[in-house]
């Protein structure tokens, strides 16, 4: 037998080969608005078996109803995309939070100061105290910025100064 060890499960082509092709299959079928084929009538069948009706809807109401439809449609793609930003503010804060941790001498020292998102630039500024070689604590200020982490003042002054738009975590 050969000494090799296994690759783990993400390393392996198969993996992504499924992740690739079944993954978006799935997703797209749980997410679909469309009527299954097993629930009986499609839309076209039901409008096509409703009870021939003289329309008492003039041009202006139908035109005012389209409106008032697509207005609804606009504010709940509106807050749909909101709630998608802000999660994935909330996701990135995290995973700099995990990459700061592990950069420490002493993990488990680590106190946070203040997290936040800068709206304006996209900026995620930390500040947190944690234990150096000696013992003691420092106040650090981290930046990341396009996947870049900064700890110097200068950078810190630029993207996470006083003023700006933050949203705190």
């Amino acid at each position: 037998m050969s000494d090799k060890p296994k690759k783990p499960i993400y390393k392996r082509v198969w993996f992504w080969l499924v992740m690739f092709f079944v993954l978006p299959g799935v997703i797209s079928g749980l997410t679909s608005d469309k009527p299954s084929k097993m629930t009986g009538q499609t839309e076209a069948a039901k409008i096509a078996a409703a009870p021939d009706t003289p329309s008492t809807d003039t041009a202006e109401t139908t035109k005012a109803k389209e409106e008032e439809r697509l207005k609804k449609l606009a504010a709940k793609t509106k807050e749909d995309t909101e709630k998608a930003a802000a999660k994935a503010r909330l996701y990135a804060i995290s995973f700099g939070e995990m990459a700061i941790k592990q950069s420490l001498r002493d993990p488990d020292s680590l106190q946070w100061e203040w997290k936040a998102v800068n709206l304006d630039n996209g900026a995620l500024c930390y500040l947190y105290r944690a234990k150096n070689g000696f013992g003691g604590y420092n106040r650090e200020g981290t930046v990341i910025v396009d996947g870049k982490s900064y700890t110097s003042n200068a950078q810190w002054n630029k993207y996470c100064g006083k003023t700006g738009n933050y949203e705190e975590y």
